[in-house]
């Protein structure tokens, strides 16, 4: 329908296409063919029919052939798995939905209520309760299609779920077809029942599977906001104050209305374009008007009118519009509504300020007049009664001037009494520890110097037996001296020696010479 309006205003527009729903409405009512009919089919034949029967009439309708597994229009499957299980898929606009045949379907089609319950309706000890059935019971009476021709006045069983649902469908298409239908799409936040808490994947499934993204989708590719000529003219030319009226002027009173709407759209996108390169403009700047310095002086500025063309399309009578473009400019026609309410409320309370100034200025004048007057007798009355009391007033005064001296006079002298003595024992104090920290310094001083002395020493020494020892070392080391030692000790041997065999018999004496003997030999070992 809005396509058609499009094609009407000749504006430029590609067709949309949107997914179309017939076939699976087909195959799930159409008759005889459908899965509702033949379910209703199903259930007309009493005892004979079954959940099986009707699965295996699904199976021959949508899928002949023995190896196919999906219908001609792609909304019907089952495999072979699922035929031997009574099982079958419809493909619906949300996605593929598993059915059972075997979970009752012929018995919840038929929407029986057991004799049980009704005898428990009928015989209820409420009266409200058998009131409430017995209305019920004849709407339902009502409602039912007659017999055939041959029984007339038989009434014919009961309407069955799919019948209802389909007749309630109707019935609601009519009403909406007769109306301006508004939706409110009800969404479920999360499958765990809590408070505060929003499942995004959750309502985008919602939304996907109920069509709104794609009634969005197509929404947005079109021009869901539409004016006539005149209307967004005058709507709009409020947006450019400063264009001056031969550029653009403000009454279409004998002009064509489409071309001044496209000079219109024209300007907005020239002066956004230098808006937006300009930036934030000064309100200092000279030969600008006082609604031009309120403007500049807001706080929240719009963004600057910019967007493209092909998003605004003037038609035959119309001017075509999507929602940013649209957006746009009603911010920027707020914007400039509130800048000139705002002017206009200044201006007024100015007026209303300047009338109370003057009805205050007049009041002001008056009490002011009045109270001069007042004050003039009351400092005439009080100069004479002054007259007679500055004599006394002045001995007074001259009184209490002498004892605030006098006590003040005292209280000097013993502060300085005070002070002096303190500042004498601080300086004593002061001289007595500066003596004993001047002692303390040079004591230390005098223990650092007696330390360095005497590492000095310990250094000096430590170099004098360094330098003896490394002579003791080279002695040691000189070859000649080792032969010589070693030729002394191998003499005082053989002496020993002679000496043994000279004093064989004495064995205390052989012991003292083995043990020299001993000793001798070692040091030997060490030389060599």
């Amino acid at each position: 329908m809005e396509q058609a309006e499009y094609e009407t205003e000749s504006i430029e527009w590609a067709f949309i296409a949107f997914p179309d729903n017939q076939d699976c409405l087909d195959t799930i009512q159409a008759r005889p063919t459908g899965i509702l009919a033949m379910l209703d089919d199903e259930c007309r034949l009493g005892a004979r029919g079954s959940d099986k029967n009707w699965a295996d009439r699904l199976y021959k309708q949508f899928l002949p052939e023995k190896k196919q597994v999906a219908s001609d229009n792609t909304r019907f499957h089952a495999t072979p798995i699922q035929k031997s299980r009574s099982i079958f898929c419809i493909r619906h606009f949300a996605g593929i939905v598993q059915y059972s045949a075997k979970t009752g379907f012929l018995e919840k089609n038929k929407d029986e209520i057991p004799v049980t319950a009704q005898n428990l309706f009928e015989k209820a000890p409420s009266w409200l309760i058998r009131e409430i059935y017995d209305l019920q019971k004849k709407e339902t009476a009502d409602r039912a299609p007659t017999a055939k021709a041959g029984a007339p006045g038989k009434p014919a069983k009961s309407k069955t779920v799919g019948q209802q649902f389909k007749e309630q469908l109707n019935e609601l298409i009519s009403k909406v077809e007769t109306t301006e239908p508004h939706y409110i799409r009800c969404l479920k936040p999360n499958d765990a029942a809590k408070p505060q808490m929003l499942t995004r994947k959750r309502l985008t499934e919602q939304l996907r599977y109920g069509g709104v993204l794609e009634a969005v989708r197509v929404a947005r590719m079109g021009y869901p906001v539409r004016l006539n000529h005149m209307d967004f003219f005058m709507r709009y030319r409020i947006l450019l104050p400063n264009i001056s009226e031969g550029k653009l002027p403000w009454s279409t009173v004998g002009k064509d209305v489409k071309s001044m709407c496209v000079r219109l759209l024209d300007v907005l996108l020239e002066e956004g374009a230098k808006d937006a390169a300009a930036g934030k403009k000064s309100i200092t700047e000279g030969g600008i008007s006082m609604s031009e310095k309120i403007r500049r002086m807001q706080t929240h500025q719009p963004a600057p009118i910019t967007f493209p063309k092909a998003d605004v399309q003037l038609g035959l009578s119309k001017v075509f519009m999507r929602k940013p473009p649209y957006d746009v400019l009603e911010s920027h026609r707020v914007f400039h509504q509130n800048s000139s309410i705002t002017l206009l409320q200044a201006w007024i309370r100015g007026m209303q300020k300047r009338i109370n100034f003057l009805v205050y200025c007049d009041a002001a004048l008056n009490a002011q007049r009045v109270y001069r007057g007042f004050k003039g007798r009351e400092r005439w009355w009080k100069l004479r009664k002054a007259v007679a009391g500055d004599l006394l007033t002045k001995v007074f005064r001259l009184l209490i001037n002498w004892r605030r001296y006098n006590r003040a006079k005292k209280g000097t002298i013993s502060y300085q009494g005070l002070y002096r003595g303190y500042a004498t024992r601080r300086m004593l104090a002061a001289t007595k520890i500066e003596t004993q920290v001047r002692m303390c310094r040079r004591f230390k001083n005098f223990k650092m110097l007696k330390s360095a002395t005497i590492s000095l020493q310990c250094a000096h020494r430590s170099r004098i037996a360094t330098v003896y020892l490394m002579s003791l070392k080279h002695e040691q080391k000189d070859i000649g001296k080792l032969k010589e030692n070693n030729e002394k000790l191998k003499m005082e041997m053989a002496s020993l020696k002679a000496m043994l065999a000279a004093q064989a018999k004495g064995s205390a004496d052989k012991e003292e010479m083995n043990f020299a003997i001993k000793l001798k030999l070692e040091e030997i070992a060490m030389l060599e």
